[in-house]
């Protein structure tokens, strides 16, 4: 194999997968990246035997076909070093492992027998839908905020997918808080499916889908028994998927809003983050006091300091107190695009709703004192 190519180019496109690489697996071919270059395409590939992703290299010139399996951390760290713009890589001949130059560099780096590779799930047959890319990584972002990291929770640690009625819903909770989303589909396929995609490919497909290399207006969103493939045109990402049943989480929307309050997203954000600055592991937390006035955050901390901020709110209902982890209500905040955020509370204990224009709700859990 030998090829000259884009270095930034190869760099943005390995650094879209290395997520997926396994760093510690006792088969050193797995902490790889596959190069294949054939009839004048390059693809990149990068498995752990659970997620495998895949991405075609545009600028690139393939003057010998073959493979070459390289240690994928250290050559990402090599073509970062590079400072021309292109660069040559040329398998070498007696060992696995390649040469590459560049004007003023030369390095060799030993690598695996690409025979070794894993090959990746096919998902042939699978239920498949056309999605918008933009709204579908949009959904994938401010639900994933909320999916828990607790390993022995591990139903939770994904989000869930759910295609039923025309219409595709995500789902995500850490038992702290809950996010859904949900929009229409541009044609009903009839299809009804379920399924709770690990963090790990969420935080390969947010990677790969908000790259500028790939700018599809389209994706294809696959199913298949126990994986899940996302397709553009350049890449492909497939994913084992979480094998377990996900909680009913309808059961936890509030019902009987007992009070409304209309803010700026900004202007909560700043006061959330501001009081937030007087607050220590052992105190985090914040008072919302709602009223007439509008919202007063306040928070105090032995040894730190004390805050109070105001912020002008449109009341509908009965005035409330209420505590929230600071990290939770700023994380959610910062899920919204719009200007305008609502929040609805059925009682101090219970979890205020933040909502949007669209079909996204947040839910957070109050602090009990």
């Amino acid at each position: 194999m030998k090829i000259r190519c884009d270095r930034m180019d190869l760099v943005d496109r390995l650094s879209a997968i290395l997520g997926i690489v396994s760093a510690n697996s006792p088969k050193p071919i797995l902490g790889d990246f596959l190069l294949s270059a054939e009839a004048g395409n390059l693809t990149v590939e990068a498995t752990d035997l659970e997620i495998t992703g895949r991405i075609v290299v545009h600028k690139v010139e393939v003057a010998r076909d073959g493979q070459l399996a390289l240690p994928s951390v250290r050559l990402l760290a090599i073509l970062k070093e590079i400072s021309e713009d292109y660069v040559e890589i040329e398998a070498l001949e007696d060992i696995p492992g390649a040469e590459l130059n560049s004007s003023g560099f030369r390095f060799k780096i030993l690598g695996h027998d690409p025979a070794e590779f894993p090959r990746a799930q096919t998902t042939e047959g699978a239920h498949s839908i056309s999605l918008r890319r933009d709204r579908f990584h949009q959904s994938l972002r401010r639900v994933s905020v909320a999916s828990s990291r607790d390993p022995t929770r591990f139903q939770l640690n994904g989000v869930f997918a759910e295609i039923v009625g025309g219409q595709i819903q995500f789902t995500a909770t850490d038992g702290k808080r809950l996010t859904h989303d949900k929009f229409k589909l541009a044609e009903d396929a009839g299809i009804e499916v379920s399924a709770i995609i690990p963090n790990q490919a969420v935080d390969v497909l947010l990677k790969v889908l908000s790259s500028p290399l790939v700018n599809d207006e389209k994706i294809l969103l696959e199913f298949k028994e126990k994986h899940i493939s996302v397709k553009t045109e350049d890449a492909i990402v497939i994913s084992t998927l979480i094998d377990g049943m996900y909680p009913d989480y309808h059961i936890v929307f509030p019902q009987g809003t007992k009070t409304r309050a209309k803010g700026k997203r900004s202007d909560l954000l700043t006061a959330a983050r501001s009081a937030s600055l007087t607050t220590d592991k052992q105190t985090s937390t914040v008072l919302f006091k709602i009223s007439a006035d509008g919202l007063l955050v306040e928070s105090n901390a032995k040894n730190i300091g004390e805050s109070h901020v105001h912020v002008p709110l449109e009341l509908d209902g009965d005035p409330l107190d209420i505590r929230f982890n600071p990290v939770f209500f700023i994380e959610a905040l910062r899920t919204f695009d719009e200007d305008d955020v609502l929040l609805e509370f059925t009682g101090s204990e219970k979890p205020v709703t933040l909502k949007g224009s669209q079909n996204y709700v947040h839910l957070v859990m109050p602090l009990v004192t």
